[in-house]
């Protein structure tokens, strides 16, 4: 058996909690026919007495701290548990969800999103959000990565036109995104058998495994992207009135060496009080803040795509002070410059 097939069996395999929901689903499927937000509510909902206690923790909110108890850990990967109740919950990091196999429904808050295999979407932080598997054969795969690690992994997107850049340039600079980048995409072998790589590796749980799973993750947005940015639409509250923002931050991403407010603003036709009360409106950051930010950004894509030196790379980017630099970067990065481009370039 190849490994691929050995790891879909491994999927198809009963989880924890399973065998108690589907019970519960056989006696009452009404029950399931929308979300809920607590044990109890659910409980409410049926005709018979059922445990005081869910098979599995039910929490309206998960923090990074409870999920990744590591410090290294960066990426989690795991079945939905079929057959468990929509229940209603907010995550403090990114959630990926995949379609390997059947069905599922997606909530978002109270709207329903039918899900079949292929799709797949992103949930970003704060979302009320749910996934139900009512599907016997089905399997929906979630991945879950920290905020910090998705906004650098995929700092690029931010400064895409449209749809893409709107959502991500949301998620990434401000906490009010919510919403969900849904896709819904054909069924796809590539990215099926790059979420079975990710599944695997998460098995691993070590430290080089778990860069392996960020690298995953890479080629499964990257190839979502690319191969189905077609079918590709954003849930709940995309009103297009930040449609700039992601323009104005590529302006000063292609002018990182002399860009000034005064000169960005110029070129929006703005007055320089007034860009600089909308950026701190929309993103909570100053214009010096997200220069630098954007700054670092740009760096350290560069020490992993460039084999310039770091004072070619500075300079670049307009960064003059090297020390500044230097101790900026390892605040926001956690290593020197040198140490990241060994470890991700």
């Amino acid at each position: 058996m190849s490994v691929s097939k050995q790891l879909e069996e491994i999927l198809r395999q009963e989880e924890h909690g399973q065998k108690e929901y589907r019970n519960l689903y056989q006696k009452n499927p009404a029950a399931y026919d929308s979300p809920i937000r607590s044990w109890k509510e659910f409980r409410e909902r049926f005709s018979t007495e059922i445990t005081k206690e869910a098979p599995t923790p039910v929490k309206g909110f998960l923090s990074e701290k409870e999920i990744f108890t590591n410090e290294d850990v960066q990426v989690h990967c795991f079945k939905n548990v079929r057959f468990c109740p929509p229940f209603l919950h907010k995550l403090e990091f990114i959630k990926i969800v995949y379609i390997m196999e059947g069905t599922a429904v997606f909530y978002l808050s109270d709207k329903r999103y039918d899900m079949s295999e292929g799709n797949f979407c992103i949930v970003a932080p704060g979302v009320e959000q749910a996934l139900f598997t009512a599907d016997s054969n089905g399997i929906a795969v979630n991945i879950l990565m920290r905020a910090s690690t998705f906004t650098r992994t995929f700092s690029t997107l931010l400064y895409e036109q449209g749809i893409l850049g709107n959502f991500f340039w949301k998620m990434a600079y401000t906490n009010y995104c919510n919403r969900v980048l849904f896709f819904s995409a054909t069924p796809d072998d590539r990215m099926k058998q790059t979420v079975l790589r990710l599944y695997e590796q998460a098995q691993l749980e070590t430290k080089k495994s778990n860069l392996v799973q960020e690298s995953y993750v890479c080629i499964l947005l990257g190839e979502g992207i690319r191969r189905h940015s077609q079918n590709m639409k954003i849930l709940e509250g995309f009103d297009g009135s930040v449609w700039q923002i992601p323009e104005i931050l590529q302006d000063m991403k292609q002018h990182l060496q002399d860009i000034t407010l005064k000169e960005l603003a110029s070129r929006w036709n703005r007055r320089e009080d007034t860009l600089r009360h909308e950026l701190k409106m929309e993103t909570g950051y100053s214009f010096s803040q997200l220069l630098g930010d954007i700054r670092l950004q740009t760096a350290a894509d560069l020490l992993c795509r460039t084999n310039k030196s770091v004072e070619e790379i500075m300079e670049e980017v307009g960064c003059g002070d090297s020390a500044a630099f230097y101790r900026n970067f390892k605040r926001r990065y956690g290593v020197t410059p040198q140490t990241y481009r060994i470890q991700r370039g």
